[in-house]
C-alpha cells in the first residue's frame, strides 16, 4: 500500500525564522523519498523525524530550477511565491477538483522521473473510477509536490484533472489551461543575504524592468545586502551609464531574471568599507568643467559642452537631478530654452582607470533672460471671395507677457463679438466680413512686469 508521510505544521514565527523549513518541510520528504511511496513498509515517528532532518540539510543547498510554490490558488498566475528545487527535480502544476466541484491549482517541485511518468491532461472525470477505486484519478490524487504551505496535501477525495511538468517558474504559468500574465514578473525582496533567499514575486508595470542591487543595509552599517524588485526603465537606462565598484547593480528584461546577479563580482553578502561603494576613486578622477551661456532668450537654442582634463569613456547629463536619457555625448543642445528646460545641469564624465571606473562632474545653471513684452509683428489677410479675415500676432518676452486685443472703428471701441481668438491670443478670425461692423483699427499688445508694446492693423 502507499505510505503517507505527514510533516508537522509549523507556526508562522517558525516560517519567518527559516524559509527552508516552510519551503521543504511541507511535503518535500514525500518526493525526496518518492520511492518509499510505493514500498510496503512502516516507518515510526523517530524514523520520520530523522529522514526529515536529513532532507532539510540536503535541500538547503538546492541548485535546481526556480519554481512557483503554492497549494491552493484559483489560477497559476495568482501564485505569489517561488522557491529553488533540487537539481534532480523540475517544476510542476496540478489542477484539482474537490468533491464540491471547486477547481484549484497546486504548484511546486517534483522529481523529474515522477513528473514524466505521471504527466497527463486527460484524467478520468469525477465518478469514473475502476471497481476497486484505484483508477488513474485515484492514483494521481495521492501524488503530491513540494510547495509553501506547511502540512498541505491534496485533500482526500480531490481528483487531479491535470498534471504538467514545466521547465521553470515562467513556464508553469501557462500549464494546465492557465493563461500566462502579460506583465513582467520579478522577484521582490529587501535586505536579503543571497538572491536565492528571495521567495516573493511581484508584477511590474509596463514601463518597468526587473532590478537587483547590492546595497548597504544602513548608512552606518558596512553590511551589503540585496534589494530586488521592479525599476522604471528610465532609471535602468541611467544605471547602464553609471559604473560602480560594489559588484551588482543591474536591471534585466525577462521575468524572474533578477534571481541572480549576472555581474561577475560579489554574489553574496559581505563587509566592505563604505568608501568602495562610491562611483569614483579619489585618485585620477576627471576634472570636469561645463562651457556655455548662463542665460539665453526665451525659446532660443543653447549648447553646453562638458570638458575634461583627461580622456573619458562616457558622459551623462541630468537636469535638476533628472536623467536626460538621450544626452550621452560631451555636448548637450537645448533646442528651445523655456520654463521646462531651465535649472541646474550636471555633466558626469566616467573613465576606465587602472584601479576601476572613475568619475567627476560639474554643474551649470541655465536661466532665461528677462525681457519686456514685445509684439514682433501683427498682420491681417482678407479673402474677398469667401469674406474671411484672419489676424496673426507674433510676440515674445519673458516672463511670458499678457496679450490683449482691442478695436476702434465706426461701430465703436468694443472688439467685435464675431472675431474668434485662440487661447494663445496669437491668431484671430472673422468668418464673414462686413465693412459696416468690421472696418477700423485692430491692435495686439504684449505686456509683462518689465513693460510692453503693441502694433495696429486697419481694415479695410
Amino acid at each position: 500500500m502507499d505510505i503517507l508521510i505527514r510533516t508537522p505544521v509549523l507556526s508562522r514565527a517558525a516560517y519567518v525564522r527559516n524559509r527552508f523549513v516552510t519551503s521543504y518541510i511541507d511535503k518535500r520528504l514525500n518526493f525526496s523519498l518518492f520511492e518509499l511511496l510505493h514500498v510496503n513498509i512502516q516507518l515510526n515517528m523517530c524514523t520520520i523525524v530523522y529522514l526529515l532532518w536529513l532532507s532539510l540539510i540536503f535541500h538547503a543547498g538546492a541548485t535546481g530550477p526556480l519554481c512557483h510554490m503554492c497549494d491552493d490558488v484559483v489560477m497559476s498566475s495568482h501564485c505569489p511565491t517561488v522557491g529553488t528545487c533540487l537539481d534532480t527535480e523540475q517544476c510542476v502544476v496540478q489542477k484539482l477538483r474537490a468533491p464540491s466541484h471547486r477547481e484549484y491549482f497546486k504548484l511546486g517541485c517534483i522529481p523529474r522521473n515522477a513528473c514524466l511518468q505521471n504527466q497527463t491532461t486527460n484524467v478520468q472525470p469525477i465518478g469514473r473510477r475502476d471497481e476497486n477505486g484505484s483508477g488513474d484519478s485515484a492514483k494521481l490524487s495521492a501524488l503530491d509536490m513540494t510547495s509553501q504551505v506547511p502540512g498541505s496535501r491534496a485533500n482526500p477525495g480531490d481528483n487531479v484533472l491535470c498534471l504538467e511538468c514545466a521547465n521553470d517558474a515562467n513556464d508553469q504559468l501557462g500549464k494546465c489551461g492557465s493563461s500566462p500574465p502579460n506583465s513582467r514578473r520579478c522577484l521582490h525582496c529587501n535586505s536579503v543575504a543571497n538572491p536565492r533567499d528571495c521567495d516573493s514575486v511581484v508584477e511590474c508595470a509596463f514601463d518597468e524592468n526587473c532590478f537587483i542591487g547590492l546595497q548597504p543595509t544602513s548608512p552606518v552599517d558596512q553590511t551589503l545586502t540585496y534589494t530586488m524588485g521592479c525599476q522604471r526603465n528610465a532609471v535602468c537606462r541611467g544605471l547602464s551609464l553609471v559604473h560602480h565598484t560594489i559588484g551588482c547593480i543591474e536591471c534585466c528584461s525577462t521575468s524572474y531574471c533578477n534571481h541572480v546577479c549576472n555581474d561577475s563580482a560579489l554574489k553574496t553578502t559581505t563587509h566592505v568599507p563604505l568608501v568602495t561603494i562610491t562611483m569614483a576613486t579619489v585618485n585620477h578622477k576627471p576634472v570636469v568643467t561645463i562651457v556655455g551661456p548662463a542665460s539665453a532668450d526665451y525659446n532660443t537654442s543653447v549648447s553646453l559642452t562638458c570638458q575634461t582634463d583627461v580622456h573619458v569613456d562616457q558622459y551623462y547629463w541630468t537636469l535638476d537631478a533628472h536623467l536626460l536619457i538621450t544626452a550621452r555625448s560631451s555636448t548637450l543642445t537645448i533646442p528651445a530654452v523655456n520654463a521646462n528646460s531651465t535649472g541646474t545641469y550636471r555633466c558626469t564624465a566616467i573613465r576606465n582607470g587602472q584601479s576601476g571606473y572613475e568619475s567627476g562632474y560639474a554643474e551649470h545653471k541655465v536661466d532665461i533672460n528677462p525681457k519686456p513684452g514685445h509684439v514682433i509683428s501683427f498682420t491681417k489677410q482678407v479673402d474677398h471671395q469667401s469674406g474671411v479675415v484672419t489676424f496673426t500676432c507674433v510676440y515674445d518676452g519673458y516672463p511670458l507677457p499678457t496679450i490683449d486685443w482691442s478695436f476702434s472703428g465706426v461701430s465703436g471701441t468694443h472688439l467685435v463679438t464675431d472675431i474668434h481668438i485662440n487661447d494663445a491670443r496669437s491668431f484671430g478670425i472673422i468668418s464673414t466680413y462686413n465693412s459696416v461692423f468690421h472696418d477700423g483699427n485692430y491692435t495686439c499688445g504684449a505686456k509683462n512686469y518689465l513693460g510692453g508694446d503693441s502694433k495696429t492693423v486697419m481694415l479695410p
